[in-house]
């Protein structure tokens, strides 16, 4: 069986947080198979099988979109902290966990494992509102021991910063240009260092969609008017759903859909639709980009709006073997 991890592209293992909103201690979800060879069809690979898909459920109030929203804000600190934070600014994806007097005088906790070209990488950081206490590298190159690659702590009386393997010769570098409120990985980025390249690049390829955004609408039309493939995505995928669409078009600026009755064509304006097929087409142009590049799939308050039937018809896009060719993985 042909490796889904020589693709170049990034699959996530893991993710962790810790002190983060209603989180206080450490929280994981892991997309690393048990080996029970049920439900096969939603799993890539040997060694590890990776899960294609997860869903995550639980009461209101008991952290889903948190768990999100720690994933998408350690991406947000990974490629923005070297690049558009300054000397000073504060670091806001911290949010201690407040209901304790430990986690509000912690800091907050991030960790990631991801697989890029057949090379694992396990890559954490924790951060104050004012400065990385912690942040660290593994790598796991295919038939090696995982080594470290990199090691920063802070505290009041010591700060250490060392870099090992493939980054020693990089560690005066990446210790004088890394500020107290950036991350070493996205200044080793900026610097165009080679071995963190493909991380920080990883990092990119996950994707989050946020329900009832206008832009995500927008980008889905625009992207089916422009790109015949992806139209022919977005009306199977409508179809599969048993919407009774057959076709769409932009006509003064309004959208509308085409639907058969007896034989006749009828075209609807496109509010006339119900709550469950906006949503549908909004996502499906993030999906459709997904499926096609190999990216992973994060989508909060997955089901608001959504009929079981569409639901699972989303889920399938991923698990399906002839669809999901590029390693693609979704959370919800």
């Amino acid at each position: 069986m042909k490796s889904i991890f020589t693709e170049g592209i990034a699959m996530l293992l893991e993710f962790s947080v810790a002190n983060f909103r209603s989180f206080y201690n450490r929280q994981t979800i892991n997309f690393v198979a048990s080996r029970d060879r049920h439900n096969s069809e939603n799993t890539f690979g040997e060694k590890p099988r990776i899960l294609k898909a997860i869903a995550v459920f639980g009461a209101n109030a008991s952290g889903k979109s948190n768990l999100i929203q720690a994933l998408s804000s350690m991406k947000r600190l990974v490629l923005q902290s070297a690049t558009k934070m300054n000397i000073g600014d504060t670091i806001d994806i911290a949010h201690p966990f407040r209901l304790n007097t430990e986690g509000s005088s912690q800091p907050s906790y991030f960790e990631i494992r991801l697989c890029i070209e057949r090379v694992e990488y396990r890559y954490g950081f924790a951060v104050t509102s004012e400065r990385v206490e912690e942040e660290w590298l593994y790598v796991k190159k295919p038939r090696q021991a995982e080594k470290k690659w990199l090691e920063r702590y802070y505290d009041a009386e010591v700060e250490t910063f060392a870099c090992y393997a493939d980054l020693a010769k990089f560690q005066s570098l990446l210790k004088e240009r890394t500020r107290p409120n950036s991350l070493a990985l996205s200044t080793g980025a900026r610097e165009n260092i080679e071995g963190v390249q493909p991380l920080y690049l990883g990092f990119g390829s996950i994707l989050f969609i946020t329900l009832d955004t206008p832009l995500l609408e927008t980008f889905t039309l625009i992207n089916c008017l422009a790109t015949p493939e992806m139209k022919q995505f977005v009306l199977s995928a409508l179809k599969d759903a048993d919407l009774g669409i057959e076709d769409i078009k932009l006509e003064e600026q309004n959208m509308k859909t085409l639907h058969y009755s007896e034989g006749n064509s009828i075209w609807f304006d496109w509010n006339e639709e119900s709550d469950g097929t906006h949503r549908l087409f909004d996502m499906l142009g993030y999906i459709y980009i997904a499926l096609k590049r190999g990216y992973i799939v994060c989508i909060d308050e997955f089901d608001a709006h959504l009929h079981p039937h569409i639901t699972r018809s989303l889920l399938e896009f991923f698990q399906h073997p002839d669809i999901n060719t590029k390693g693609a993985q979704l959370l919800i």
